[in-house]
């Protein structure tokens, strides 16, 4: 609940709030990596101040760090970016050592006092609106205060903070509005308290006196807005003063409330209480009483009765009005917020997953399945994923899907599935593997076989997957190659039952450093509008690295075949040899094309059309020729020979250093925060590349073709550069400027 007087000390009845606004940015913010469980609703029970604008919510923790998240959910955001510090809080931990005391903003500028010293002011790096650079220079950072103001930002913006020896310093944007209430009188230049209204301020001085100044606010017919025809001077003795839009409202130094202007009636409806803190915005009184009553009322009132905004029965311990609705935490830990007019509340966070079961399929492999409440992304129940813990201990953080396989569960464990929406996690549902939902248990274990969900009719969730192993530590996952897919088609890459990537437009996977001789199970999942229509799955063993063996000759062999795409494109396919340590030469009219590779196939395009074409694969174990095999294709036919085994060919001429040709770059920008880069892969084989963002290496030695970004700034223009290696020597490089969307 925000009050004027905002200093916290081991004596003050009520922990004092401030108005806090929040907007979109990248995900990065929060430090969270992939893997670590995410902040929610646990924050709730150290929170001791809530601010909310109509952007977002911020909670001030006991432990003396702000933590804000959005309030509304944008269709251009993808599940990595939905939510985020646009009100730049982790830029105000940082200025204040996570030491804060008191916070309070408008739109985009967030300012703070410490717990012990030092007052700051961030903002945020939003296009359209204006920021106003004099808040972050306060003239006496590294003082100690007890209490900081409202920021007023009409037509610019102001704050105030009270030092430790009653001095008041106000700081901002400097005009014809605002100087008014920058240029504190000798009168104001001690004080209590201090409440700003637009162009106007008051406070109370060390006599308990009400001081005010700056741009008076008129009425349409007269008077003062805020005190009507009343006379400040004749007001008396004051403890608090708090300013709203349509009025004013003090507590007297008896405890006695008295407002003024068109709330004027509270004055009659609240007499029989005592009151200990208050709060005017432009909707609503919000109040606190001597005996620890907490209440939101009606503004202006209704005759002679008050209406409350907070349901009956609810107890809250600490309230945000602000932007038209009120937020509250209730006694439970848990947050509400009203609604203003049509507008959907989404403030609570996301409801817990319903009916959630366990399927074991043995002792060690099972699935849990639940549903989602609302797929309404205007909804309170709206999630963007969902988080597994197992025995306490969180496993998996998924996108919004309606199961999980896990293959290591066992029969005593207990599960948590929690609703997350971006970085926010919302409430949970509960389940356990003792046998209390009679989990059906197959006689024979089948923990991946791929679901048969309903396929849309485009084909999109053919997923068709399959793998390479190209050595002891790497291998390759391909997969929706079989079908078109739609274009919206996202896919889940999981190993061995964790995610190692989400919500993926990208078709294949290159997965290095694995161990030696090990057998790996691979489940991609086909997301269609963020829901599973299709899973497939794959058990892929990298090589053993052959030491102490001899690999004998006749064990390898090339068993050669292939397919006619167009008049100009083609591939070839041949065997996995049972042996490590396999390579293969392909050659095309007997010259080199690729080298030593450990794929086992070889996709050629933009050939001469309408030609036929003959291709041999070579297989070299430890460098030496041991089989090969001959084919010829017609693609203007389309027809493809036999394959004829022959002798190893080796190579006449290799590749030369200026031979590697344009890589094409290109990209794709995904939403505010992502993006994706290709380019072609190298007809000569070896070539590794560095990406490069603005100048700055963030890949390096890769023999990949695409490179995703995420976590960048909306609305941002980079410069992405890709530069090929060839024998350690620097090819011709690419450059592309890729754009970030507004949000």
């Amino acid at each position: 609940m925000k009050f004027n007087q905002k200093h916290y000390t081991s004596s003050s009845p009520l922990r004092l709030a401030s108005v806090v606004a929040m907007l979109l940015m990248p995900v990065t913010v929060f430090g969270q990596e992939l893997g670590e469980p995410l902040t929610g609703t646990e924050i709730l029970p150290e929170t001791v101040q809530i601010e909310h604008s109509n952007f977002g919510r911020c909670a001030l923790r006991n432990t003396g760090d702000v933590f804000c998240w959005e309030r509304e959910f944008s269709v251009d955001n993808t599940f990595e970016n939905s939510f985020s510090d646009v009100t730049a809080f982790s830029k105000l931990n940082e200025a204040l050592n996570n030491d804060i005391a008191s916070i309070t903003l408008d739109s985009i500028h967030l300012c703070g006092i410490g717990r012990v010293s030092g007052v700051a002011c961030v903002f945020v790096d939003q296009p359209r609106i204006n920021r106003f650079a004099e808040l972050q220079s306060p003239p006496e950072p590294d003082a100690s205060y007890l209490s900081i103001s409202d920021l007023i930002a009409i037509d610019s913006s102001v704050v105030c903070a009270i030092q430790i020896d009653n001095r008041v310093v106000c700081w901002g944007e400097r005009d014809t509005n605002s100087a008014s209430v920058l240029d504190v009188p000798p009168e104001a230049a001690f004080l209590q308290q201090l409440d700003l209204l637009t162009h106007r301020a008051c406070g109370i001085d060390l006599n308990n006196a009400l001081v005010c100044w700056g741009r008076p606010l008129p009425q349409p017919d007269g008077g003062d807005r805020l005190f009507g025809d009343v006379d400040i001077a004749t007001i008396g003795q004051v403890k608090q003063i708090s300013l709203g839009r349509v009025g004013a409202c003090i507590i007297d130094i008896d405890d006695k409330l008295e407002c003024f202007g068109r709330i004027e009636g509270y004055t009659d409806i609240l007499s029989d209480q005592s009151f200990s803190s208050i709060e005017v915005d432009d909707f609503h009184l919000c109040f606190e009483t001597t005996n620890g009553q907490k209440d939101c009322l009606v503004l202006p009132p209704s005759e002679s009765s008050a209406e409350s905004v907070i349901p009956p029965g609810i107890d809250a311990r600490l309230f945000s009005p602000s932007f038209g609705d009120v937020c509250y935490v209730t006694t439970d830990e848990v947050m509400n917020c009203t609604q203003f007019g049509d507008l959907p509340d989404q403030n609570q966070f996301p409801s817990a997953p319903q009916n959630l079961t366990l399927d074991l399929f043995s002792e060690t492999q099972g699935e849990l399945i639940w549903a989602r409440p609302s797929q309404n992304a205007s909804t309170d129940e709206f999630a963007t994923g969902y988080e597994i813990f197992r025995d306490g201990v969180f496993i998996a953080r998924l996108p919004v899907v309606t199961s999980y396989i896990d293959s290591s569960t066992n029969p005593d464990a207990n599960y948590e599935v929690r609703a997350t929406r971006g970085l926010i996690a919302g409430t949970s549902a509960f389940i356990n593997a003792d046998g209390s939902n009679d989990p059906l248990i197959p006689m024979e274990p089948s923990p991946l076989a791929p679901t048969t969900p309903t396929m849309p009719s485009d084909g999109s969730g053919e997923i068709g997957l399959t793998g390479t192993v190209y050595s002891s530590t790497a291998l390759e996952l391909f997969y929706n190659n079989v079908q078109g897919g739609s274009s919206r088609t996202r896919f889940n890459i999981l190993r061995d039952g964790i995610v190692i990537r989400e919500n993926s437009p990208a078709t294949s996977q290159f997965q290095a450093g694995l161990d030696t001789n090990t057998t790996y199970q691979y489940e991609v999942q086909a997301v269609l509008d963020g829901n599973i229509i299709s899973t497939d799955t794959v058990s892929l063993t990298t090589f053993d690295d052959g030491s102490g063996s001899v690999t004998p000759v006749s064990d390898v062999n090339v068993i050669l075949s292939a397919a006619v795409y167009s008049s100009s494109a083609l591939e070839l396919f041949w065997n996995r040899a049972s042996v490590a340590n396999v390579t293969y030469n392909i050659f095309r009219d007997g010259e080199l094309v690729r080298q030593n590779s450990a794929a086992i196939s070889q996709f050629e395009r933009q050939l001469t059309p309408n030609e036929t074409f003959q291709y041999e694969v070579v297989a070299l174990l430890d460098g030496e020729e041991v089989a090969s095999s001959t084919i010829e294709i017609d693609t203007s036919t389309g027809t493809v020979s036999e394959p004829i085994p022959s002798g190893a060919q080796p190579p006449s001429t290799g590749p030369e250093q200026g031979d590697l040709g344009p890589i094409e770059l290109t990209g794709v920008v995904y939403s505010a925060t992502a993006l994706e880069l290709m380019w072609e892969r190298a007809v000569i084989p070896g070539v590794i590349y560095n990406i490069l963002r603005d100048g700055a290496i963030i890949r390096a030695d890769t023999p990949a073709i695409s490179q995703f970004q995420s976590g960048l700034l909306p609305n941002t223009r980079y410069l992405f550069t890709v530069i090929p290696f060839l024998n350690g020597i620097e090819q011709v490089s690419e450059t592309i400027e890729l754009s970030t969307r507004s949000l």
